[in-house]
Parts: C-alpha cells; structure tokens; sequence
C-alpha cells in the first residue's frame, strides 16, 4: 500500500500485460493499462482507477516510454499534489480558501474546519481561536 495525504492510500499501480517492461511485439496487439485502488478513509470508500493512453503509440519502444510517464505522473499526482479520484479534487482545491493575503484568525477558522478529532479537542482549539482573536 502506498500512504498519501489526508489519510488516503493507494495499492500498488499495476500495469497489464505484467511483462509490459520484457514483452515482445507480440504484446502490442493486446490493450495496455494502468490499474490501481484508492482507498479513501475520510469518505469511508475506495475505488478502482483504470488509466489508459499508451494505446495509441504505434511502436513497443514509445508505449514503454509512454507507461513509464503515465505511472510517473499518476504518482506525482496522488502523492504530491493530493489527488483523490473519488472526490475528483487535488489537496490544494480544498484549501483554496487560505493564500498569503488571508488573515491569521480567518485562515484559523478555515484550517478549524479541516480538522477531524476528539470532540474535547475541538472545543479546546475554538476556544484558542477565539482567545487569539
């Protein structure tokens, strides 16, 4: 399994045919894919991801190189940038709301409802907010 931000995870992407990286031109015949589950703890759900698009790569060599960048980039994605193909939204849209420009007791309120914990622990950081502000 493979930890992301937010507490989501991902199995290990797998790429079909599985000797993708040994396979002899025979393979071209057959369709090419990326597969992966995404578990996401938040929303309590997961689900299957299919990435294609080395299809249409004539020769072995650039579907190879073709499968090497779309599992480069689906990592860089998830891991990185935060995504979460259930909700279809990168980590970077949810806190939209905080930038450099935003006051300190505002980005507070909108980092406090973030925030998943104990019921007392969320009484104690309003309280701080409020006492900050």
């Amino acid at each position: 399994m493979i930890t992301l931000p937010h507490g989501c995870y991902c199995s290990e992407l797998t790429v079909t045919p599985k000797d993708w990286k040994t396979c002899k031109s025979s393979a071209m015949a057959r369709n090419w894919h990326i597969q992966y589950y995404f578990y996401d703890n938040a929303l309590q759900k997961r689900k299957f991801v299919l990435v294609k698009g080395m299809n249409r790569f004539k020769t072995l060599q650039e579907r190879r190189q073709a499968t090497i960048q779309l599992l480069e980039n689906e990592l860089y994605q998830l891991k990185d940038r935060g995504y979460n193909p259930i909700t279809g939204k990168f980590l970077e849209e949810i806190l939209t709301g905080i930038n450099p420009k935003t006051g300190f007791i505002d980005a507070l309120r909108k980092a406090f409802a973030l925030i998943k914990c104990e019921g007392t622990t969320l009484l104690d950081i309003k309280s701080s907010i409020n006492f900050f502000e």
